[in-house]
């Protein structure tokens, strides 16, 4: 079977080298010197990508408060971060094209909130959005760029600058699916900041390592038996046991560090992280020519690495069925509602009037794996299948 998610990067051999992988406090300090190398300034580790993010957000408003900028289709986590960091998220609807605001959303947004301090650029799915047009309105009302990698390491704007360079502070995630994946795991790197940066120095507790160490090995079974309806058995019982945490759980914590031999694996996907873009953007392609009709036409930008290829589609449901009567899981979806999980939507009170965009995107949206394990006979299949069935 084809899967998009399930940790479908990890073989079984990867999984075993990520269930024994040790590291040291060199290993760290080489995840930070690779980090600095790339994107400049100061780069903090954290045990998960939201950790990193509240921190970014809190050094963008001084600690202050305010209200934040985010994308109007994002992930539960991105709000969980700012609400963290004692902000209030604002959400900005995206744009059909490419599935990003841009900077006529964000001025609006700007003139409706007049506090609003900071903005999130999500380069979602690794389509890097307009930054050259939202930095210049940064410039023009001082309000700080964070710019979200946990889709985009390795991709370039359209004016070429490496994603991750541009804005005032830069945050990665190294979570599940992830551009870099070492099960969990976050940086900042932080290149315009007045007040020392704080260093969090708590390793996380045997037991959440232990989880982080035998995912990959958990989920390769689950894929496994996928076939012969087992593995839905064996993931709902490591969650329910506690072995495996579901996506977007967990609370944020700025005091935990991000263990070394995470930082050991994260680095060794940091030092390749060009050839994994190169790699991502040639699959992107490749759906591409197979199913354009079916993509945003704003993607094809020359140097996006999308982590996933999005179609939108009316017959949502129907697709995924489709894809998964014939060996291929699509279901795990980024995003099915306009903020994701389902399970914590009621929380956020969104403002479904003010983003009819993300709104009606979100109920179309499928995306399609460009993970390392997928091959061009693999696309040339999920593409025959998808053309069967999709409307537009």
């Amino acid at each position: 079977m084809i899967f998009q998610a399930l940790g479908a990067r990890y073989g079984f051999g990867a999984a075993v080298k990520h269930a024994f992988a040790r590291g040291t406090e060199a290993d760290s300090e080489k995840l930070r010197q690779a980090l600095v190398k790339r994107y400049g300034g100061e780069a903090v580790l954290y045990q998960k990508g939201r950790a990193a993010l509240a921190a970014a957000v809190r050094l963008a408003t001084n600690g202050q408060g305010g209200k934040v900028a985010i994308s109007g289709l994002t992930c539960y986590s991105v709000v969980q971060a700012v609400e963290a960091a004692d902000c209030t998220p604002v959400f900005v609807d995206i744009r059909e094209s490419d599935l990003q605001f841009g900077a006529k959303e964000l001025e609006a947004a700007i003139k409706k909130h007049a506090d609003i301090k900071a903005v999130v650029v999500q380069n979602m799915l690794g389509i890097p959005a307009d930054i050259a047009a939202i930095q210049k309105l940064a410039d023009k009302t001082g309000i700080v760029i964070i710019e979200d990698l946990a889709h985009s390491a390795g991709a370039q704007y359209a004016d070429g600058r490496e994603v991750g360079t541009v804005g005032d502070i830069t945050m990665l995630s190294f979570g599940r699916d992830k551009a870099i994946d070492s099960v969990n795991g976050g940086a900042l790197v932080v290149r315009n900041h007045k007040n020392p940066l704080a260093f969090p120095v708590i390793m996380p507790s045997s037991s959440w390592q232990f989880r982080d160490h035998i995912y990959p090995l958990i989920a390769w079974l689950t894929r496994v038996l996928y076939p012969v309806k087992l593995g839905r058995y064996v993931m709902g019982a490591s969650i329910k046991a506690g072995l495996v945490v579901r996506s977007a759980d967990g609370e944020v914590d700025e005091t935990l560090c991000l263990p070394h031999w995470q930082a050991k694996l994260a680095h060794e996907q940091v030092t390749s992280l060009t050839t994994a873009a190169v790699r991502r953007r040639q699959k992107a392609q490749e759906y591409q020519a197979l199913l354009k009709y079916l993509l945003p036409n704003g993607m094809g930008q020359v140097g996006e690495a999308p982590v996933r290829v999005p179609l939108v589609v009316d017959n949502r449901d129907e697709v995924v069925s489709h894809l998964g009567t014939r060996g291929v899981q699509v279901n795990d979806i980024w995003y099915d509602v306009p903020v994701s999980p389902q399970r914590f939507y009621d929380r956020v009170h969104y403002p479904v009037g003010e983003c009819p965009n993300a709104v009606r995107i979100a109920a179309k949206l499928v995306n399609l794996p460009t993970h390392g394990r997928i091959s061009n006979a693999d696309i040339e299949y999920i593409s025959k299948l998808v053309r069967e069935v999709a409307r537009v």
